[in-house]
């Protein structure tokens, strides 16, 4: 967990699909975040947001996987997420 002190500048990528992103030239280091602090953070995400973390993160414990699945088993885009780069699933985005 980081603190902006520098000049603040915030950074959408439409084409990669990254929002919500800031960058500055000077940071303050507050707190290291905790594996079960991260995944807690993680769970309370916006959809696309959650979506890119399933996609990057590639340290999800069994538990953690099926807790995400459970919490969001009725939100198709984020199964779906979790089936194609968690559980290694190729045919989760393909169209029948």
């Amino acid at each position: 967990m980081v603190e902006a002190l520098g000049n603040l500048k915030k950074y959408d990528d439409e084409y990669n699909g990254y929002y919500d992103m800031f960058v500055t030239d000077k940071i303050k280091l507050v707190k290291i975040l905790t594996k079960n602090e991260i995944f807690s953070y993680t769970c309370n995400l916006p959809n696309y947001r959650l979506i890119r973390m399933i996609r990057d993160y590639r340290q999800f414990t069994e538990l953690e996987l099926l807790y995400l699945e459970n919490k969001y088993q009725n939100n198709f885009d984020v199964m779906r997420a979790i089936r194609y780069y968690q559980r290694n699933d190729l045919d989760a985005y393909k169209i029948f």
